[in-house]
């Protein structure tokens, strides 16, 4: 379950996937009504794939920074930024399998559906904290604990999905305070047999005390 995936392969038709769209979309909304963001915000977007969160956001922040550690990805939302001629936004390829950001600082990080793919989540929380201003904010949505069921292909998923309390706890032992929670969507695949299930993706806020 934790072989590196590699994503490369994937990132030319990504977006051809409706329901990752929709998905995407629906996290974005639910950042948007926090009434949290800021037009003079540095946002990075951490596991920002082909840019569908990042693009959704771009016209309410200031600036944004993409990394991602798949190239492929990053071709793909680099030709969404020169079609579209969008002068705020760039990115980065590291690789966030070690957990490598820009020194930043920045004042707002997002990261969707992107957690359950890294290894060492206290690690990654704590570097997080320590690139972002202080009152800086943090937006983390993935899916909640499931049975393992939700990956076709379960290479480089590290955790099937989260207690949302418990990152709740790892949050405040990174730095981070005014932690909430609530559900942003959910997504229905079918399971091994064919019968419909319902997953649901979770949004954490917090900021960096």
């Amino acid at each position: 379950m934790n072989a590196k995936r590699d994503f490369n392969k994937d990132a030319a038709s990504w977006d051809e996937n409706p329901g990752r769209v929709r998905v995407a979309q629906k996290i974005a909304e639910t950042i948007i009504s926090t009434g949290m963001l800021d037009n003079n915000d540095s946002m990075m977007d951490f596991g920002c794939g082909t840019g569908l969160v990042s693009l959704a956001l771009e016209p309410l922040v200031g600036t944004i920074t993409g990394v991602d550690n798949s190239r492929g990805m990053l071709d793909v939302f680099n030709n969404k930024i020169k079609h579209y001629a969008i002068g705020n936004v760039s990115t980065a390829l590291v690789d966030i399998d070690k957990s490598e950001l820009p020194s930043g600082p920045f004042n707002c990080i997002v990261s969707s559906m992107t957690m359950h793919h890294i290894k060492d989540i206290p690690l990654l929380l704590k570097k997080l904290h320590a690139i972002l201003d202080k009152n800086g904010k943090l937006f983390i949505a993935d899916l909640d604990s499931e049975n393992g069921t939700f990956h076709e292909n379960s290479d480089g998923v590290f955790h099937l999905g989260f207690d949302r309390f418990k990152f709740t706890s790892l949050l405040v032992d990174a730095g981070f305070g005014s932690v909430t929670a609530q559900t942003a969507t959910e997504i229905q695949k079918p399971d091994s047999q064919g019968r419909s299930k319902t997953f649901t993706v979770f949004l954490l806020t917090a900021v960096k005390n």
